[in-house]
Formats: structure tokens, C-alpha cells, sequence
């Protein structure tokens, strides 16, 4: 099936969706556990998973030593060491706020992607990406008001999340044009392999603990935590990396705060709590940009 750069987005947003949800059982168990275990554990889960996809689809191609070693150090920076800040920051501030660090995402892709890959920032897609940010705005002052103020240490962790996370979907974007041919199973699939050499060779240091801790958990929690893996890593990725391979990156990074969005709804929902103001002009700003990059 062909993924133009318009239905890019829609995959981009089932992406979110999918980590999102995740998420709040990932910020769980970070917080129950440690975040070096949560991290490794998913890492696992979606190594195997793509292990298992990679030989059922015969899906690989041919590809220089560069693209593979970029892949490679996507995969220790992005699902590696910038998870591992992502999982930290949720244990301490919880998965919404530290999924709103992800407006700076927009800022730092939309420079790198305008000199790597010469992507402008057409008018309408500007003004999409102004009303993403309102959106931000609004979810984080409403944060701001309940919490009264933001933890120092968390911040750090979730801006270095970030950072690695933007290198390594960077790194994955230039391997895509780099071989056109590529699948998102291949690619995945590698970035994979570097998480998994970044843990094995961190893990004496790091001390996760990886079978000990999951043998401990009851038969719903080991379920629940398996579940959450699949969905926060393989699915995820899946999908998100199918919408990198082809759309605007600035206007898809800025679609990232559907993520904190749906994760507080979502927790409205389970906790039957009204939605506040803040968040309904919130998801009104999303749904104006999200209209205004689908139809202009």
C-alpha cells in the first residue's frame, strides 16, 4: 500500500495514539520498578517481535555499511539512551507532563530537516504547526496551575529524551532516502539490534534486573506489561516510522502533542473526571491544525 505524505499523518496519529496509551503503564511500572528495567524490558519485547516479523515477511534489502551503522546508532540513541532519559522523566513527573516536552520537537526537527533535506516550512504548514503549539500551550499552563510548579530533574531527563530522540528519527530519515528501497521492518528491525547492544553492554553498569523483576510480577501485571510493550514499541514504531518515511518531519513532530492530549482524556475517561476548559480549547487547537495540514 502507497503512503503519500497526507495519509502520513493519519499514521503518525495512530502512532500516537498507540504510545500514549502505553505510556501510562510504562510511567507505572517505571515508577514501581525503575526505568532501566521498563526500558530494557519493552526494548526485548520489540526486539523479538521484529525478530519475528523480519523473517515472516522476508523483508530486507541490500544496503551500505553507512546506512546500516546510522541505523544502528539510531537505534542506541533514540530507543536507547533516549528512552531510557523518556522512561526516567515519567517516573518522576508521570507520562503527560513529560510527553509535553515534545513541543521542542517541531523547533529542532524543522531547522535540521530544512538543512539536511531541504523540507521548507510552507505558510499553511507554519500555521499548523502555530496552532499544534497553542495546544501545547494550553495543556502545560493547565499543568502548570494543578502542579504550581515542575520538577527540575524531570525537565532534564524528558529535554534529553528529546534531543536523542530527534537524532535518532533524523538518522532513520536519512536512511530512507539514503536506499529507497527500504522497509519499515528492516529499519526497525536494526534499530532494534542497536537498543539491544546498547543494553546488553550497559546492563553489568545499569544492573536492570531484566528476568528477576518480571518473574516477580503476578499473571495480570505480566500480561498487562507484555501487552503495553507490544503496543508502545512494535506497533508503535511501526506505524510512526512508516509516516517518517515519507512526510514533512517539522509538521509531524508538531503532531506529537496529541500524545499528552489523548493521555490526560484517556485519564479523564478511566478516572471519570469532566474535562477542564484548558483541555477542550486544547483539543480544539489540534484539530484546527490537524484540518488546516490535511487540507492545505
Amino acid at each position: 500500500m502507497t503512503v503519500t505524505p497526507t495519509s502520513a499523518y493519519f499514521y503518525a496519529l495512530a502512532a500516537s495514539v498507540s504510545f500514549s496509551t502505553a505510556s501510562l503503564f510504562f510511567a507505572q511500572y517505571s515508577k514501581n520498578i525503575s526505568s532501566i528495567w521498563m526500558n530494557y524490558f519493552k526494548t526485548s519485547i520489540c526486539f523479538v517481535c521484529l525478530s519475528i516479523a523480519t523473517v515472516f515477511f522476508n523483508s530486507w534489502t541490500e544496503m551500505p555499511t553507512t546506512v546500516i551503522g546510522a541505523l544502528l546508532i539510531s537505534g542506541i540513541l533514540g530507543l536507547g539512551l533516549g528512552d531510557l532519559f523518556l522512561l526516567s522523566a515519567y517516573a518522576r513527573m508521570g507520562a503527560g507532563r513529560t510527553l509535553i516536552l515534545f513541543g521542542f520537537q517541531p523547533l529542532i526537527l524543522g531547522i535540521s530537516s530544512w538543512y539536511l533535506f531541504a523540507q521548507p516550512l510552507s505558510f499553511y504548514k507554519f500555521l499548523a504547526v502555530i496552532f499544534f503549539l497553542i495546544c501545547l500551550y494550553l495543556f502545560s499552563l493547565e499543568k502548570f496551575k494543578e502542579h504550581g510548579h515542575w520538577e527540575i530533574k524531570g525537565l532534564i531527563a524528558a529535554l534529553l529524551g528529546v534531543l536523542f530522540d530527534n537524532a535518532g528519527i533524523l538518522l532513520t530519515r536519512w536512511s530512507f532516502n539514503s536506499v529507497a528501497d527500504l522497509s519499515v521492518i528492516q529499519v526497525n528491525f536494526i534499530r532494534a539490534v542497536g537498543a539491544m547492544l546498547f543494553f546488553i553492554t550497559f546492563n553489568p553498569f545499569l544492573k536492570s534486573g531484566l528476568i528477576q523483576h518480571f518473574q516477580k510480577l503476578d499473571r495480570q501485571q505480566k500480561l498487562v506489561i507484555l501487552v503495553a510493550s507490544v503496543a508502545g514499541t512494535f506497533v508503535s514504531l511501526m506505524l510512526y516510522l512508516t509516516a517518517v518515511r515519507v512526510a514533512h518531519l517539522a509538521s509531524l513532530a508538531a503532531m506529537g502533542v496529541f500524545g499528552p492530549l489523548y493521555a490526560t482524556m484517556l485519564e479523564c475517561m478511566i478516572q471519570r473526571k469532566k474535562p477542564s476548559p484548558y483541555l477542550l480549547w486544547a483539543l480544539a487547537s489540534f484539530l484546527i491544525g490537524f484540518f488546516i495540514l490535511l487540507y492545505f
